[in-house]
């Protein structure tokens, strides 16, 4: 019976986690929302999501918070298409999204019956590794973690003016 309901419990847990990440993709423009208040209110939807899960509950809010550096940074590329910065965060961007998307297939055809356990996993990888390749090409002259950095900085300079206003 323990087992069933861990078993249950588990299930849940995926099905909120794949329901948080498919939000998290999205962004304000989607709700036709104010930056700020979509962010609060991502916020407020993860930790009430979470809120049986402490450590899941931890690691989504870190998550959005790196969404949302990940989103002003897009805006600066948007801003400043020709440099160098703006190309490597539409690399990695673009990386990220069609990896995910494909390992979501992936899963989906799993799911219906479509591939096996093994025939899953390696597709995954695949669509992984190449993900992976784009990364590291994209890291030789631009790293992934000053980009963050970047990110992290435009992030907290647009709350510092969402408080004084």
């Amino acid at each position: 019976m323990n087992e069933q309901v861990d078993y249950e419990y588990s299930l849940s847990l995926e099905k909120r986690a794949n329901m948080f990440h498919k939000e998290l993709r999205k962004g304000p423009h989607v709700y036709g929302m104010e930056e700020k208040a979509y962010w609060e209110a991502l916020t407020s939807y993860t930790a009430e999501l979470f809120s049986d899960a402490p450590a899941e509950q931890a690691r989504g809010l870190r998550r959005v918070r790196a969404g949302r550096a990940w989103y002003y940074l897009g805006k600066l590329a948007k801003a400043h298409p020709n440099t160098k910065e703006a190309a490597a965060y539409r690399m990695y961007d673009e990386a990220h999204n069609q990896g995910l998307d494909r390992v979501e297939q992936i899963f989906e055809s799993w799911r219906a019956g479509l591939i096996d356990d093994e025939e899953c996993r390696a597709q995954a990888e695949r669509a992984l590794a190449r993900q992976r390749a784009v990364v590291a090409l994209t890291n030789a002259f631009v790293p992934l973690e000053r980009l963050r950095m970047t990110g992290e900085m435009l992030q907290l300079e647009q709350m510092t003016r969402d408080a004084e206003s």
